[in-house]
């Protein structure tokens, strides 16, 4: 049989056995005699399967995500803050939706949020606010948070998979923390609290950006396109 012949063969084969897959085919293997299986149970014992389930949700979840955008989400991560009965965030949330930023939203309600945003270095209750890595943004301005996502190397239009979903705003403060026992480092003075609150303010090792300087403000008046919140 010539060479030619057996490539046919062997092609027709292939695209028999995946025309005869099952709808529900869940595991995809190579038997013995070299064809391709598709079938809703495990192969015999002893020959290793890919699961097609897992496979496509692979595909769905992350394989659609252009590189420079993951690479913006890791180096350059964009976190929301938030408030009740605001207006700006509204605006903000649905520029960043827009723009096809994966981004963590953070609520700020509480005196206990406040109090957890102040440690991460805002100074005053002003929303939204923004932070891409170490960089922050208080007052929604649509050309000022462009320019910060552009510089962090986000595309300019959306670039998400269609079965993206953003996850839900958590409160910044967290839930309450359970009672912790004294440790040997309480006795040098120091507790993890503090360590991670320390950690917070530098940043979270985040890289840091060159930006373009805010615009000047009044002292004493809220950010462009904020609401301040007391507590």
């Amino acid at each position: 049989m010539r060479t030619f012949d057996r490539i046919a063969i062997a092609a027709l084969t292939i695209t028999l056995a995946a025309a005869a897959a099952p709808a529900v085919a869940q595991f995809k293997w190579v038997g013995p005699d070299g064809a391709t299986n598709y079938s809703d149970q495990p192969p015999p014992v002893g020959i290793q399967a890919t699961s097609m389930r897992a496979a496509a949700a692979d595909r769905g979840a992350d394989g659609d995500v252009p590189a420079g955008l993951r690479l913006a989400t890791e180096k350059y991560p964009a976190t929301l803050y938030t408030t009740a009965e605001c207006a700006p965030c509204q605006q903000a949330r649905a520029h960043l939706v827009r723009r096809g930023i994966p981004y963590t939203e953070k609520t700020v309600k509480t005196s206990a949020d406040a109090e957890a945003f102040r440690r991460i270095g805002f100074a005053e209750n002003s929303f939204p606010s923004l932070s891409v890595g170490r960089e922050r943004s208080v007052g929604y301005e649509a050309g000022d948070w462009d320019r910060v996502l552009d510089i962090a190397g986000y595309p300019k239009t959306s670039a998400l998979p269609p079965s993206f979903k953003q996850a839900p705003p958590q409160p910044m403060a967290g839930a309450p923390a359970p009672a912790r026992t004294k440790g040997p480092s309480d006795a040098a003075g120091t507790t993890a609290g503090d360590s991670a609150d320390a950690t917070a303010r530098a940043g979270g090792g985040r890289e840091s950006m060159t930006l373009p300087m805010p615009t000047a403000q009044a002292p004493g008046t809220p950010p462009r396109g904020s609401v301040s919140v007391r507590f």
